[in-house]
Formats: structure tokens, C-alpha cells, sequence
């Protein structure tokens, strides 16, 4: 008869031992021993799942949470009357007043033995290990001679400075338990060589597999030890009622994730199946991967939903959403361009699987080969959500080559695809917009910028300094009338972003009262001009009426703005060198 793999989890390492000696008696026994407390044993036997045991053997705590967590027999070590007895003789406690005190599953049966010892024992049982520092204090103040510890109630017992003994088990207490484990191994012989035949199979898939009973306990494992940090994930998606796509990270490694059920056996198994992968993103900054949950929250708190700017474009998102071309969202920069693709995503049927955002102005000369050439990169995957952020920031050879990549992986056919990209000032689509847009056939969504509608301005406004305020401070206006003005005679030229920068300030300013108009003057005289990042202008244009060198400094800023951050086209087109135009804005900034 093939041998019995029989994993036990020593709590103390003075087990070990004994158990291995013992071992000896039990020829068809194979026994790999662990040494852990309660904490530790659980994360010793879910980093060995995968080596296929057939039974587990612990005592006391460790064994009351592996039968919880592991579908596995677990088979405890029972402490018997004649263990204490003879730890009792060895110590030579006859005749003291001992208090013995652990998890009562351990000592519950020596209280029944009680008239057999020489000592007057005290049992003090807990059922979860916090209750261990009440047991150890209540002995404290018992007057007792002795003190008798599992191996939780020890460790709290040493901490409060309080002398000790350890509960062991002998020698014939852990023959029983190898007992009663190989009995049940045998009985179990054919199912277990069932089992063992598709634990085989599935130990050597590509990918990684983990079992749960649908009512809760780990079937089946073959994680590797580093991997244990994905059980807490798993276990979060027990009960998720339709197969999905995951994505979870930790440690530079992502795990692509994709759920299913069985419903045939007698009780309902949740398998996961998983394949992990180096993280692109550490060498390749800009590509991030996102489950549905983190983009819902991350568009919750934003300042487009926020201010109620999401409520214009209910219709295009769901219709963009429900067809089967790709997505090209324009407008100005800040406009809530990400966030609207973000929705599409969300209202989509691709929401059961992780959001793969590419930042494209972080993108270098390496992470552009990774994305158009390696069989890793997301555009040469399948049935998933990709958002390719701003292509206006790429060079003409770079979005030319991912266009290309894009045509020939035919990665529009397999994915939903989301595209972003700002118009320049003048409103004018960029060249790698237009013709990607064009060329994928893509359903383009076009942003408004804040300055078209002033009663939608006004209600943003009012709606997102509304969710600043303490909901238990007294109601008044949340912006004066005449802020509301000033509100709607600048010209924002970076838009939402722009916007949430001055109330977040004019609400410092103001506190839960009304936003008055000298508050957001203040609030604007902060964000105007401060380097070419965040001009804020009047719709007026630029006032001559001040020095001349204050209007030099803002011509310059506003021609950097108007080159979309392009020092050198904007000193060309100025007629100036780089040197005067730096020197300007930095005479601005200080």
C-alpha cells in the first residue's frame, strides 16, 4: 500500500522530536513535520498545500483554525491524564495548587480526570486565542503555586512576566494521533489516488489553481510559499455570482485572475485559475492594471462626478458602451477625458474583467517596444478593457507604430478599446487623433470645455463645494453671486482640473461659510500665471493696463500654454530665444 502523507504542525518545537521518533513505528507513513503557533502553522500549511497530503495533524489552536480554513482531515493530539501526570512527577508539583490553563479542546479532558492527580488542578478553557490574556490574568490573582500553559496561553503568559510550564503531549498521545491518521488513509485509499491523479494533473498546469468549498475551507492549492498573500484576495471573491476577470498585485507580480464554479459535486467548489506575470508598469512606467471595484472608486471621488459633470454625457456613454466599435474621447486638456472612458468602461459588459490603462505621456522608447512587440503586452491579449491615455503626447513615429500594431494585432476585434486625446487650444483635433480615430473607425465622444456652458459651470460649482462642506454645518449659499461672476469671466483654459484647484482653495478660505468674491479672487489670484502649467485668464484676454513686464511675463506664459507646454515652438513664435523665454517665466514664478 502506497504510503500515507501525513503533514503535522508541531506548536512547540519539543514535539518534533518526540513525533520523529515515534514516526519510526509506522512504516507506511510519510510525515513531513512543521514547527508553528497558531499564526504561523496556518501559513506553514497553506505554503505546503501543494505538496498533496493526505491528512494534517496539529493540537489545540492551530487545530481548531486548520479544521475551519482546510478541507483536509485534521486529526488533533489529544492531552491525556497521564501526559500531565507525568509532567506533574517530573516538575515535582505534587501537592500544589496549579491553575492549567489553554484552548478547550485541549484541556476539556483532563477536568473530567480530575480526581486522578496529585495536585489540585484549576481549569481555565478559552475558545479563540484573545481570550488568552483574560485566563492568564484572572490566574494572576488566584494565588496559585503553578501555572500549566498551552502554547498561546504560555507566549501570553511569559509576556506578563508570569513564570510557566508548557503543556506537552507524550509520546503515546502522538502514536494515537498516527494512528488513527494512517486508519484513515487506508480506509480512504482509492479516493485519495483519485484525488492524487487530478491534483497531479492540475500541480502540473501552466497555471496555478486554488479550491475552496463554496461554504468556506481551501480544497486544493498549488501556490508557491511567496504566493500566500493572494488566499486574503480569493477569499474576498467566494461568493461573486458571475465568472470574471481579476487582477491582483503585491510584490511587483500580477496575477490575472478568472473565477469559476463547480456545481456537480455534492457540495458547490469556487476555483480560481491563475496566471501571474512581472509587473510591467516597474519596468515600463505608465501601464496599470485595474479591477472594476478601483475604477468605480476612483471615478466616485472625482471631480467630474463630484460636480455633476457626468450627468451630460449619460446618453453617449451608454450608447458607446453598448456597441461594438472603439471609443476615441477629444476635447480640451481637463476635461474629464479618462474619467468619461472610465464610465464607458464601467456601463460595458467588459466590467467583469480589469481595466488596463497605458498612460502614453509616460510612455519611453522601452515600454513602446514592450506594448507593439512583446506577446505580453495587453494589445496581443483578449477580452479586456484597454484605455490608451492621451496621443497627442506621442511623437509622429510612435503613434504611427502603435496605430499600426493596433491594425495588425487586430486587438479593436478582441478588446474594448478607449482612447484619449487632447485638441489643442484653438480646438483643432491633433494629427495622431484624427487619424486613429479615423483610420480604428472609432466612435468619437467630444468634452465640453467649462467655459461654454456658464449654468453648468455654476451648478458644478455649487454642487462640488456642496460635498466640501460638513453636512451638520448650518445651510447658506455655497457661492456668492458675485463669485459667481468672477466664476464665469475666466476663461479656464485647463478646465475641470483648473476649476477643482480654485474651489478646493476658495473653500480653505471660506470654511463652511459662502464663497465670497474676494475668497475666489484669492483663490484665482493663486492660480494665474504660475508658470505655463496653469494659466488662468480672463475671457477678455490680457490686461494692458500694468507694467510692461508684468504683461511680457504673461504673454510668455500664455504662448507656452498655447504650444501645449513647447518652451521652443513658443520662443519661435515669439520671436525670441529659449534663454529669454526661460528667463521670463522664471521671473514670473519667483
Amino acid at each position: 500500500m502506497p504510503s500515507s502523507r501525513v503533514l503535522l504542525i508541531a506548536p512547540y518545537p519539543e514535539m518534533e522530536p518526540v513525533a520523529l521518533e515515534v514516526a519510526r513505528e509506522f512504516r507506511d507513513m510519510d510525515l513531513t513535520v512543521l514547527v508553528g503557533d497558531l499564526e504561523s502553522g496556518l501559513a506553514a500549511t497553506l505554503s505546503s498545500y501543494h505538496a498533496n497530503y493526505d491528512v494534517i495533524i496539529s493540537r489545540g489552536g492551530t487545530a481548531q483554525v486548520l479544521e475551519e480554513q482546510i478541507s483536509l482531515p485534521v486529526i488533533e493530539i489529544e492531552l491525556s491524564a497521564l501526559d500531565v501526570m507525568r509532567q506533574i512527577r517530573a516538575l515535582k508539583l505534587e501537592g500544589s495548587r496549579i491553575a492549567v490553563v489553554g484552548f478547550t479542546n485541549t484541556i476539556g479532558g483532563l477536568e473530567r480526570a480530575r480526581e486522578l492527580f496529585s495536585a489540585q488542578l484549576d481549569f481555565f478553557g478559552i475558545d479563540f486565542a484573545d481570550e488568552a490574556a483574560l485566563a492568564v490574568r484572572a490566574i494572576r490573582s488566584g494565588g496559585y503555586d503553578h501555572v500549566l500553559c498551552d502554547n498561546i496561553s504560555h507566549e501570553v503568559a511569559r509576556e506578563m512576566g508570569i513564570s510557566a510550564h508548557l503543556l506537552a503531549s507524550g509520546a503515546d498521545s502522538i502514536r494515537s494521533a498516527f494512528e488513527l491518521a494512517v486508519f484513515y488513509c487506508a480506509h480512504w485509499h482509492l479516493e485519495r489516488e483519485r484525488s492524487r491523479m487530478l491534483w497531479d494533473i492540475t500541480r502540473n498546469h501552466a497555471r496555478s489553481l486554488v479550491l475552496y468549498l463554496h461554504g468556506g475551507g481551501l480544497f486544493y492549492s498549488n501556490l508557491k510559499s511567496e504566493d500566500r498573500a493572494l488566499y486574503p484576495f480569493l477569499e474576498s471573491h467566494l461568493y461573486d455570482t458571475h465568472e470574471r476577470h481579476l487582477v491582483f498585485r503585491n510584490g511587483g507580480i500580477v496575477y490575472n485572475v478568472r473565477p469559476f464554479q463547480i456545481t456537480s459535486t455534492e457540495e458547490p467548489i469556487v476555483g480560481f485559475s491563475i496566471n501571474a506575470h512581472r509587473e510591467p508598469a516597474l519596468a515600463h512606467p505608465g501601464i496599470t492594471h485595474e479591477n472594476a471595484e478601483d475604477v468605480r472608486a476612483a471615478v466616485a471621488s472625482s471631480f467630474l462626478v463630484r460636480a455633476g459633470f457626468d450627468t451630460g454625457y449619460a446618453t453617449v456613454i451608454a450608447e458607446a458602451a453598448q456597441g461594438a466599435r472603439p471609443v476615441f474621447v477629444r476635447g480640451e486638456p481637463g476635461t474629464g477625458k479618462a474619467r468619461i472612458a472610465q464610465l464607458v468602461y464601467l456601463a460595458s459588459d467588459y466590467v467583469t474583467t480589469p481595466l488596463v490603462t497605458v498612460d502614453l505621456e509616460l510612455v519611453g522608447e522601452r515600454c513602446m517596444r514592450y506594448l507593439t512587440e512583446s506577446y505580453h503586452s495587453p494589445l496581443y491579449e483578449g477580452s479586456q478593457a484597454i484605455l490608451l491615455r492621451g496621443v497627442q503626447a506621442l511623437s509622429d513615429t510612435r503613434w504611427r507604430t502603435l496605430l499600426v500594431s493596433l491594425m495588425e494585432s487586430g486587438a479593436t476585434r478582441r478588446n474594448l478599446m478607449l482612447i484619449t486625446g487632447n485638441d489643442s487650444s484653438s480646438g483643432a483635433q491633433s494629427e495622431a487623433g484624427m487619424v486613429m480615430s479615423d483610420r480604428l473607425r472609432c466612435l468619437v465622444l467630444e468634452t465640453r470645455a467649462v467655459r461654454e456652458d456658464g449654468e453648468a459651470l455654476l451648478n458644478a460649482a455649487d454642487r462640488y463645494l456642496s460635498s466640501l462642506r460638513d453636512p451638520n454645518a448650518p445651510a447658506s449659499p455655497p457661492i456668492s453671486a458675485d463669485a459667481q461672476d468672477r466664476l464665469l469671466a475666466a476663461s479656464w483654459p485647463f478646465n475641470h482640473a483648473q476649476l477643482a484647484r480654485v474651489l478646493d482653495r476658495a473653500h480653505a478660505l471660506a470654511g463652511d461659510e459662502t464663497v465670497t468674491a474676494a475668497q475666489l479672487a484669492r483663490a484665482v489670484g493663486h492660480e494665474e500665471i504660475s508658470g505655463a502649467s496653469s494659466a488662468l485668464l480672463d475671457r477678455e484676454g490680457i490686461d494692458l493696463l500694468k507694467p510692461l513686464a508684468k504683461t511680457e511675463r504673461e504673454i510668455a506664459a500664455l504662448a507656452v500654454m498655447r504650444c501645449e507646454g513647447n518652451k521652443s515652438l513658443a520662443a519661435r513664435t515669439l520671436g525670441i530665444s529659449r534663454t529669454t523665454l526661460w528667463r521670463l517665466l522664471r521671473e514670473e514664478a519667483t
